[in-house]
């Protein structure tokens, strides 16, 4: 759709902690269906966006030693490159 191809087109960096691998607990779906943690979640999405457009799209960046905590996410040197650039 064209909603989709725009997307695509657009530039986005998904950050994912390292260390963001608490188990997720939900009551609308299985647990582990999207992913049994954010980190796992994070991947299986960015690997989902490869298969759907059929090339890559986007950019993402594990960020090690760092959990669920925005903070140390936008201090690290990954989250400075996704919005300061390279």
């Amino acid at each position: 759709t064209e909603l989709a191809c725009r997307y695509a087109g657009r530039d986005v960096y998904y950050l994912n902690g390292g260390d963001d691998t608490e188990p997720l607990v939900s009551s609308c779906e299985p647990d582990d269906f999207q992913g049994r943690n954010r980190r796992e979640r994070g991947a299986l999405f960015f690997a989902s966006l490869r298969m759907l457009f059929g090339r890559p799209v986007h950019r993402r960046a594990v960020v090690g030693s760092v959990g669920h905590d925005h903070s140390l996410m936008f201090e690290s040197p990954e989250g400075l490159r996704a919005i300061f650039g390279e």
